[in-house]
């Protein structure tokens, strides 16, 4: 277990740019640097966005040389980053045209014509050799988030923990969506500039700043029924497939194939998004 205590004291200082704040932590509980930042910036993005009035421009963990547990985090604050730059305040997006997925077994066969036509159960577009399957569009939940982070906010570490989200699921609640039902596509920024007002009414600041988007995607979990075996619960984001083995169909007299065995599978990892503080 990670846990986060605040150092006594913290640097304050005043320029020409305006007043900031540096405050330090001990993060204890893990040997990974990585981790350490991640419950450190989530921590810091719940827990202490602002101080002493100012908002937060950066946060950072940095380790011991030696490999030990101790961590210390600093978190930066400055009228710099004032709220026209507009950390922390992310612009929700979202479309639920739906996605598109390949499935080889429907939920039922409704009916069949021909001359006595094999039961392949609920299997679809046997071509002789395997099930071809169809298209379908499914339930799926697209959101964005677009936020402008002040560009010292965006640190080799910031990045690593967004690359080492990207493509994982949620493992625990997210946005209304249960644990498995999120699957973190990843995120794109690109570099601008902000003209800010002075703090002390001088001429205009230019800040250097980062345009980011995320996106997400939502898929609900579910329990599939597959006719002739039962019922399979699954994540939104496990995918389940089924095995089939050739059978003597009594009525038509064929050889076909069927569905004799149903599999769910984990094929993503878990991460917690809250950590990204949106």
């Amino acid at each position: 277990m990670i846990t986060i205590s605040k150092q006594y004291g913290g640097k304050r200082a005043s320029g020409r740019s305006g007043p900031s704040v540096e405050d330090t932590y001990n993060i204890i509980g893990t040997f990974d640097r990585d981790e350490a930042y991640s419950a450190f910036y989530q921590y810091i993005m719940n827990n202490a966005g602002y101080q002493a009035g100012l908002p937060l421009e950066s946060v950072e963990a940095e380790g011991n040389e030696d490999g030990g547990r101790l961590f210390t985090g600093t978190a930066r604050y400055s009228t710099r980053t004032v709220q026209r730059i507009g950390i922390g305040i992310p612009k929700w997006s979202f479309s639920s045209k739906g996605g598109s997925a390949k499935i080889t077994f429907g939920r039922e066969t409704l009916q069949s014509v021909g001359d006595n036509p094999p039961d392949f159960g609920s299997g679809i577009n046997y071509n002789g050799e395997k099930f071809e399957g169809v298209d379908i569009i499914v339930p799926q939940w697209v959101e964005t988030a677009a936020i402008t982070y002040p560009a010292s906010h965006i640190t080799p570490q910031f990045k690593r923990m967004i690359r080492a989200m990207s493509g994982s699921m949620n493992s625990s609640p997210f946005r209304g969506m249960a644990a498995g039902e999120c699957l973190f596509i990843g995120a794109e920024g690109s570099p601008g500039e902000k003209e800010l007002e002075s703090p002390d009414g001088g001429p205009p600041q230019i800040a250097a700043v980062y345009d980011v988007t995320f996106e997400f995607h939502g898929m609900p979990n579910v329990t599939q029924t597959i006719p002739g075996l039962g019922q399979i619960a699954k994540n939104g984001w496990d995918y389940v497939w089924v095995y089939t083995e050739e059978f003597e169909d009594e009525d038509s007299k064929k050889t076909i194939r069927r569905a004799s065995g149903a599999y769910c599978v984990r094929v993503y990892g878990e991460n917690d998004f809250n950590v990204l503080g949106l």
